[in-house]
């Protein structure tokens, strides 16, 4: 385009800042090439510019960072959720075991014969071609309860 200056008459580029409409390149530089004018924008191994013009640029190295970070939180999350669901059901299945077990005693009417007391099982004292079991007898109401029991302690030997 030309300029008139008070030497004469001077051609410029959109890359000079006395054109009527100057290029800016914020990160980078103006220059003139075959195509025209171009802004070369500086350190392109480190930012990507998201116009022409060099105007805006993000970091490589941030992008890179924040994705792996994200990615990071997310798996963490996940894996949290999947504890959490794995807890509450295998808590779920312990309190669905003690109700089980706790209903074995439902069936039973609470009667004990106090003189016979009640009833334990050896189950290792039995043999296979036992037909019934070894039963003991505990009568707790004969227990002596005042009665002190010494128990003497095991010693290591060397």
């Amino acid at each position: 385009m030309p300029y008139l200056t008070a030497a004469g008459v001077v051609c410029i580029t959109p890359c000079d800042a006395r054109h009527a409409q100057p290029w800016a390149c914020g990160y980078g530089s103006c220059s003139v090439g075959k195509q025209g004018p171009q802004c070369q924008c500086s350190d392109e191994a480190a930012f990507w510019y998201q116009d022409r013009f060099c105007r805006s640029r993000v970091s490589k190295v941030a992008v890179t960072a924040g994705v792996s970070v994200a990615i990071l939180v997310l798996v963490t999350t996940v894996f949290t959720v999947l504890l959490l669901v794995n807890w509450r059901r295998q808590k779920e299945q312990d309190r669905s075991k003690m109700r089980s077990r706790s209903e074995l005693y439902d069936d039973d009417d609470g009667d004990w014969d106090r003189h016979q007391g009640f009833a334990m099982r050896n189950l290792a004292a039995t043999w296979e071609d036992m037909e019934t079991p070894s039963v003991s007898y505990i009568n707790l109401e004969r227990v002596d309860t005042s009665r002190m029991i010494h128990i003497q302690r095991p010693t290591a030997a060397p």
